[in-house]
């Protein structure tokens, strides 16, 4: 690996470190972590503590590969029947938490394409609260080229009609309020860290984040920082949200090389009591950034 600042006084030069208790951004309450995981470095540590489900990527130099296709497939009872607060256990707790953690290496002068994606898979057991706390963590070298797709699609379907207000619904019919306060997922937490450097010269990085789950709340971070000359950042976004939900999408691109570039799109659509959260950081650099928001409810907080 090429030289990453480790958040301390000293420089990462192998990757041996990379899944270590405090990640590669330093001690997770240190100012530097903070600033680069914007609020979730404390997680991206638990992650590396208790990681059990790691895919690594690594593509050889001078190599074009396939597009590889990560899938992140979550029961109901996230994988545990028997998981405290179920109806089988009388402790009163409940609670469920995974943590996938996904390595990509992309060699000088290699192409690698890379869809990973989060959805749900049915089953009958019964719904367990859930934490799924992930980090990705991408490393691109001289010339190297990595395009990577991040869809978030669990927690099945907001209620539809959920935006009608109590009084607006059928006074025979449950309204689409109450109908959404019971849905399971509303309970379900959802966290994504993507660390993204690219260390080489003339490298490229092109990542597009979808946010169209329907989990209680959504949290997906991206950090890039670009360490070499002319090396560039495309960055799309999609965010959909209803109901109840607690949407969060924050990215902070760091120009540090000379000469590099990015260019952001942030589009988002939002409708009933969603609270959305969209801050974005830009350093250095030259940059383009376009957010875009369509707002179907007068209840939506921005």
């Amino acid at each position: 690996a090429a030289d990453v600042p480790s958040g301390d006084t000293d420089y990462l030069t192998s990757l041996e470190q990379l899944s270590g208790p405090n990640h590669n951004v330093g001690k997770a309450t240190s100012q530097f972590a903070i600033n680069n995981q914007q609020g979730t470095a404390c997680f991206v540590a638990l992650n590396s503590v208790r990681a059990g489900s790691v895919s690594l990527i690594d593509v050889p130099e001078g190599e074009v590969v396939k597009p590889v296709i990560i899938v992140n497939a979550i029961t109901a009872g996230g994988g545990l029947e028997n998981a405290a607060g179920s109806e089988n256990d009388s402790s009163g707790k409940g609670g469920v938490s995974i943590h996938p953690r996904t390595l990509i290496m992309a060699a000088e002068k290699s192409e690698v394409s890379i869809v990973q994606t989060f959805i749900d898979l049915d089953d009958e057991s019964d719904a367990n609260p859930k934490l799924v706390n992930g980090c990705t963590q991408v490393y691109v070298k001289e010339g190297a080229k990595v395009k990577h797709c991040y869809f978030e699609e669990s927690g099945g379907l907001v209620t539809r009609g959920v935006e009608t207000s109590n009084a607006e619904a059928d006074e025979d019919t449950e309204s689409p309020r109450d109908i959404e306060a019971k849905r399971d997922a509303l309970k379900d937490t959802h966290f994504e860290s993507i660390d993204v450097h690219v260390t080489g010269d003339d490298g490229s990085y092109e990542g597009t984040v979808m946010g169209v789950g329907a989990n209680g709340q959504s949290r997906i971070t991206v950090a890039i920082t670009l360490l070499s000359t002319e090396s560039h950042v495309d960055l799309n976004g999609l965010c959909l949200s209803g109901g109840v939900q607690r949407t969060g999408l924050r990215t902070l691109i760091h120009h540090v090389g000379q000469g590099s570039t990015s260019r952001q799109v942030q589009k988002n659509m939002i409708g009933g009591r969603v609270t959305i959260r969209l801050p974005s950081t830009e350093e250095s650099g030259w940059s383009r950034v376009r957010s875009r928001l369509i707002v179907s409810s007068s209840r939506v907080q921005y």
